[in-house]
């Protein structure tokens, strides 16, 4: 995985997908990102599966940021993961 090179000024990243299954893909780019002078590094997901849990995502991305729309297969430490009510949203 690349990412474009530069100094990114210490701006925040915000990286959009829709879903999170064990949250390889989203280490190995928060990993990259961080070798480019980035501030804080955070996910959004449309639906979060989790299904390695959140441990090691909480080693390289500041937060996660997912819709209710799919109850996570392991634990989660929701002061890390927010989950965005759905009825919310769409009333």
């Amino acid at each position: 995985m690349a990412v474009p090179n530069g100094d990114h000024g210490s701006k925040d990243v915000y990286i959009v997908d829709d879903i999170v299954e064990g949250g390889r893909t989203f280490i190995t780019l928060a990993k990259e990102l961080r070798k480019q002078n980035v501030g804080k590094v955070y996910l959004i997901v449309s639906h979060g599966v989790f299904s390695q849990g959140d441990k090691e995502m909480k080693e390289y991305l500041d937060g996660v940021f997912t819709t209710d729309s799919f109850v996570s297969v392991k634990p989660v430490d929701h002061n890390f993961v927010q989950r965005i009510a759905l009825c919310n949203i769409l009333i």
